[in-house]
């Protein structure tokens, strides 16, 4: 089932013959071509241009290619008429009874034919199985029996079209009525068809006839999906997700794109009790998780370096948390991406949380959560049609409180989050969606433990320096981190014409930003009698975040082939804001042997608000993707141009200065399909960081002076491998090998406001991600990988973990006395890896940690008791030295009540 609207595959052997004129006129062309001298032009050069004019450069060398695309269009017009999926021998079907949506592109890969329909009139629609030799449309028939479908042959193209039965006739179990015949277009116009085709791909303008099916609907053209720009959730199967947004800003089937991406659905991550980004991705190779417990974005790193974290594709630094409420489901997109963001990305990947959008089905639930720590919160999410409008007004709400303890003393987090939505449905092609998100968040900060660094061999948790329970810390409870964000983010999409659908977006974010530090500069962390020195003083920042975008797509056929082209643009600007900060004030030491709760005063004393710098990006992009052999073969290219300044404010002069960066990327890729089930890809892909920070000069006193301006960071990276997806949506498997580079990284200087810039770094390794549904009782997860990461100079790289291991089984039981309950149990393995302190590397000892669940289902109520760290296991979780170390979280059961509706 492909979107093709200018091309119908014939069925069984009739449709051979066109297809050798067709390819027996593509080598005369070539042959003449090569006995002319001519040369096919390659893809145009992505060096960084001085200036906008230049790109009128690649224009001009693309004449010779127009013309060559002139005269395949007059060899397209000679190729014969096809014949239609209702005429010449059967074919041999095998399809299972099932979802519409699943069936209808399992039949339209076994008939080798096109099917033209509307996701909105088969959803919900169950086909029946059909097994035996038919030709295409009588095949399709017996599927569509007995439903509200029936299946119309267009005479002109052979295509088919999958449509709503009328109302007011036709027999019902959806054979086809006796149509109208239509009148023959004859081979000139058919010629007239293919030639306009040809001056597409030659990239001329063309002309489209409108064309009226059999019943008077619309041209079966505008039955064609284009891809949305918005992910359909419901088209996930439990843990498997079948499409992605994060690889190209439209929503696509993993199996079409030629890079690694993993979906964690909601599903999953209401089944795991996922409390943050850490407790989701654990379920995702190549992570490796050296975060602060408790913390949403801590040293988590994707292929050895720390990913970019975005939300519905908006990436601005000092976002902060996201509550996992509000989140309909995690794209992890691996390595890096040219078009994704117009400020840069990151060499190992992006994290994408897709908020929740309102939907046309009325739904909802009410959760309430307790536990030993982490746990005490409640939930309320509702979504449907506002009554009396005919579903074409659509709400969603959700709120989340959360006010708890963590496993350390004196660390908590309270919470408030409330996000309603509203979509209006213009027509079934066209809509506007306004959201807002209110998130006030107060979390007290975890800093740790001081340890034995006399042995560099490895740390331990017998390393450290004090004897005292592991929930005891330095923290002290008016030490935190205080967020309130208000958020608006406004969608809109239209279906302008049949081959062409465009979205105009608009996002706006203010933040309110306060943290408080109680640890002293220049002194221990604690001293050898166990007192904890304490100062406190505090930091506030209010930044504006602007963002106006548009994402569009055009999709297509030229003769044998589906191209879908999407181009937009990106505007971002990243402040005006500013920030104060207040003086020193000293307050009694705690004592690290003694659990108490010290009181400290809050200073009254502050600076003056001073502004903080601003950065704007503006990034156009465009990417082609071209399918050919009934989609078995895609082909995919990309270029980005990114302009990115930044007004820097230096408040010890008073003074603002500018950089400016100017920056091409690019992309492509090809994925081959040999059968339906499975692809063969390869990926080249690219990106930059404009960075923007100063760094240090050494001086001999020791001290640093300002050294001028780093850099742009920038990573390119090599992956192929394969992926294999069963139709009937119970696996998704991929395999894959990658090979990053990065250039110019930079590290901040401790105690002062500058960078290092540091030797490149490359990463290589294997990593495969298993999600498998094999009965509707059993869900499996299994995922590995292999990351070597060394600097320029053959070091390993800290923080990363070389092997992680995690798996997750889950059984459900369907009938009998145990009916509704189900029971998981998971483990995620991490091997050693190495910390820093200066020149000297530290080994951090593997651990494995084992999670179980047990969920009992009836009628509209969900009980769940999530344990984690299971076996109660004692370990490092990370940590900054030499100053402390981060240790993990001991064992944590909670229980959860949950009614839906």
């Amino acid at each position: 089932m492909t979107s093709r609207p200018n091309e119908a595959g014939g069925a069984g052997a009739a449709n051979t013959r066109p297809g050798r004129f067709f390819w027996t006129w593509l080598v005369v062309l070539r042959a003449l071509l090569v006995v002319l001298g001519v040369r096919l032009p390659g893809p145009p050069s992505f060096r960084s241009f001085p200036g906008m004019s230049s790109l009128l450069h690649p224009l001009l060398r693309s004449l010779r290619s127009r013309a060559i695309g002139c005269l395949m269009a007059l060899l397209l017009a000679l190729v014969p008429e096809r014949v239609h999926a209702g005429e010449g021998a059967g074919r041999r079907f095998h399809v299972a009874a099932g979802e519409a949506a699943v069936t209808l592109r399992e039949f339209s890969a076994q008939a080798g034919v096109q099917l033209l329909v509307s996701s909105e009139d088969i959803r919900g629609v169950r086909t029946h199985a059909v097994n035996g030799t038919y030709a295409p449309l009588a095949a399709l028939q017996q599927m569509l029996a007995q439903t509200r479908l029936i299946a119309r042959e267009e005479p002109t193209t052979g295509a088919i079209a999958v449509l709503v039965a009328p109302a007011t006739g036709g027999p019902d179990g959806g054979s086809t009525p006796t149509a109208k015949p239509r009148k023959p277009t004859g081979m000139k116009s058919s010629n007239l068809v293919r030639f306009a085709a040809g001056l597409i791909a030659a990239g001329f303008s063309s002309a489209m006839q409108a064309q009226t099916a059999p019943d008077g609907r619309p041209a079966e053209e505008e039955r064609v999906v284009l891809p949305t720009f918005t992910v359909d959730a419901s088209k996930d199967t439990g843990y498997i997700g079948s499409n992605s947004l994060s690889a190209s800003r439209a929503a696509l089937s993993i199996t079409d794109i030629p890079s690694s991406v993993v979906v964690i659905t909601r599903q999953l991550l209401d089944d795991v009790g996922a409390f943050d980004l850490s407790d989701a991705l654990r379920f995702v190779s190549g992570v490796s998780d050296a975060a602060m417990p408790g913390q949403d974005s801590g040293a988590f790193k994707i292929r050895g370096t720390g990913p970019t974290v975005s939300t519905d594709g908006f990436r601005v630094t000092g976002e902060g948390t996201q509550d996992l409420a509000e989140i309909e489901r995690i794209e992890v997109l691996k390595g890096p991406s040219a078009i994704l963001f117009a400020r840069g990305g990151s060499a190992g990947g992006t994290v994408n949380r897709v908020t929740k959008d309102p939907r046309p089905v009325a739904h909802g639930y009410v959760r309430v959560q307790t536990g030993l720590f982490d746990a005490n919160r409640v939930e309320v999410d509702s979504t449907g049609p506002v009554p009396g409008t005919n579903k074409q007004l659509l709400y969603r709400a959700v709120i989340a409180v959360q006010d708890d303890d963590a496993f350390f003393e004196n660390v908590s987090t309270k919470r408030y989050v409330f996000s309603p939505a509203v979509t209006y449905k213009f027509s079934e092609d066209a809509y506007a969606t306004l959201k807002y998100g209110y998130y006030w968040n107060k979390q007290t900060q975890y800093v740790g433990v001081p340890i034995d660094l006399s042995n560099p061999a490895e740390l331990r948790l017998e390393h450290k320096l004090f004897n005292v329970p592991t929930e005891r810390t330095t923290s002290d409870p008016n030490e935190y981190q205080f967020t309130r964000r208000n958020r608006l983010d406004f969608r809109s999409g239209v279906k302008l014409s049949p081959i062409l659908r465009t979205s105009l977006n608009a996002q706006y974010m203010y933040t309110d930003y306060l943290r408080t530090v109680t640890r002293p500069n220049g002194s221990p962390l604690v001293q050898s009698d166990g007192t904890i020195p304490r100062r406190w003083a505090a930091n506030a920042q209010q930044d504006y975040r602007y963002r106006l975008y548009s994402d569009n797509v055009l999709q297509y056929g030229v003769g044998p082939t589906a191209n879908t082209t999407i181009f937009g643009f990106d505007l971002l600007q990243e402040g005006p804001g500013q920030e104060a900060s207040s003086a020193n004030v000293q307050v009694a030491p705690a004592n690290l042997y003694r659990a108490q709760t010290p009181i400290v005063p809050t200073p009254v004393v502050a600076l003056p608000w001073v502004p903080r710098s601003m950065q704007r990006s503006a990034q156009a992009y465009a990417m082609h993707t071209l399918k050919a052999f009934s989609d078995r073969l895609i082909a995919t290219g990309g270029i980005t141009r990114n302009w990115v300044n930044i007004d820097n404010y230096a408040a010890a002069t008073g003074t603002w200065t500018k950089q400016s960066s100017i920056k091409d990327t690019k992309q492509y890729g090809v994925v081959v399909k040999p059968v339906t089930w499975a692809s063969l890809y390869y990926g080249y892909n690219e990106n930059f960081d404009a960075q923007f920070v100063r760094l240090g000069a050494l001086q001999p006193d020791g001290s640093y002076v300002d050294g001028g301006a780093a850099p742009p960071r920038m990573s390119v990276s090599d992956e192929y491998g394969v992926k294999f997806s069963l139709p009937d949506g119970r696996l998704s498997w991929s395999i894959a090998h990658f090979d990053t580079e990065l250039t110019n990284r930079t590290r901040s200087i401790v105690g002062t406001s500058y960078q290092e810039l540091l030797s490149g770094g490359k990463y290589q390794g294997w990593e495969s991600d298993l999600f498998w549904r094999p009965t509707d009782n059993l869900s499996l997860i299994a995922t590995y990988s292999y990351t070597d990461a060394v600097d320029g100079a053959g070091k390993q790289i800290e923080t990363v973990a070389p092997t992680t291991l995690s798996g997750l089984v889950r059984y459900d039981f369907k009938k009998g006395l145990f009916r509704g309950l189900g029971v998981s149990v998971d483990a995620n393995y991490q091997n050693e890896y190495v910390m820093a302190n200066g020149s000297i590397l530290y080994t951090v000892a593997p651990r494995t940690l084992m999670d179980a669940g047990l969920f009992y289902t009836w009628k509209k109520y969900r009980f769940q008791v999530n344990v984690n760290n299971l076996t109660d296991k004692k370990y490092i979780a990370g940590g900054y030295l030499p100053q402390r170390v981060f240790l993990g979280a001991g064992r944590n059961v909670r229980f959860s009540a949950t009614y839906t509706w």
